[in-house]
């Protein structure tokens, strides 16, 4: 198992979500589709097309409230690997 921290406050996330409703609006919401491995072409088709012409995103943290510290990052994987000591100890029982 891998745990991967992330920021609490999910600005990642939201990039996530654009480009679920990018795909939802431009493929999805006006699409014919006659059978699910349809459906997975033109999705796979829309992402090639999508990657061609892809530009990055630029986004900043505009709160430097939310950024998160390296401390609080290690105290949280210290924190993790406790859990994860603790529980892989009962599973050996």
């Amino acid at each position: 198992m891998r745990l991967h921290f992330t920021p609490t406050y999910s600005s990642w996330l939201n990039q996530v979500k654009l480009w679920f409703a990018k795909i939802e609006r431009d493929l999805l919401a006006r699409g014919i589709f006659t059978s699910v491995p349809d459906l997975a072409r033109k999705i796979r088709r829309y992402i090639r097309q999508y990657n061609k012409a892809a530009k990055p995103i630029r986004w900043s943290y505009r709160n430097p409230a939310h950024r998160i510290s390296s401390t609080s990052i290690r105290r949280e994987l210290d924190f993790s690997r406790r859990q994860q000591r603790g529980m892989s100890m009962l599973v050996r029982l």
